[in-house]
C-alpha cells in the first residue's frame, strides 16, 4: 500500500474524513517540519521539535506481527537521524507494550503535551 492509502483506510476505520486527514499530514510533510517513514503498512509521521527531540504519529493498517516489524524498522531508522528523544501521544498501551517489546526505551514523558517519551540514541 502506498503511505495515502494507509492514511487513507485507518482515517476511515476510524470515521475521519479521509481527505482532511491525507491534507493536514501532507501539509506537515511539506511545511518542512515532518518527514514520512514508512514500513509495511505502516506510516509514521516525524515532527521536528527541535534540540534533537521529535514528535511520533503512527498511521497503520498492519496487522500486529507486521507491526512488530514495522517498529523494528522505524526504530532502525530513527537511529540513524539527528533525533535523540522521540514523543508520543497516545493512551493505547498496548502499542506502547509493542514498543517496547522491540527495543524502544519508553518511559513516561517529561513533555505535558506528549504521554510518553523514547530515548532514540
Amino acid at each position: 500500500m502506498t503511505p495515502s492509502q494507509i492514511i487513507t483506510q485507518q482515517a476511515q476505520s476510524q470515521g475521519v474524513d479521509p481527505q482532511q486527514a491525507l491534507q493536514k499530514t501532507m501539509a506537515a510533510i511539506n511545511s518542512g517540519h515532518a518527514i514520512m517513514l514508512q514500513e509495511n503498512n505502516s506510516v509514521l509521521i516525524v515532527v521536528r521539535l527541535g534540540d534533537g527531540n521529535a514528535a511520533l504519529y503512527l498511521t497503520t493498517v498492519d496487522s500486529p506481527i507486521a507491526l512488530k516489524s514495522s517498529f523494528i524498522g522505524f526504530l532502525k531508522k530513527l537511529k540513524t537521524s539527528e533525533i535523540h528523544t522521540a514523543y508520543v501521544d497516545t493512551k493505547n498501551n498496548q502499542i506502547i507494550r509493542l514498543m517496547k517489546k522491540t527495543g524502544w526505551d519508553v518511559k513516561k514523558s517529561n513533555n505535558p503535551k506528549f504521554t510518553f517519551m523514547a530515548k532514540i540514541k
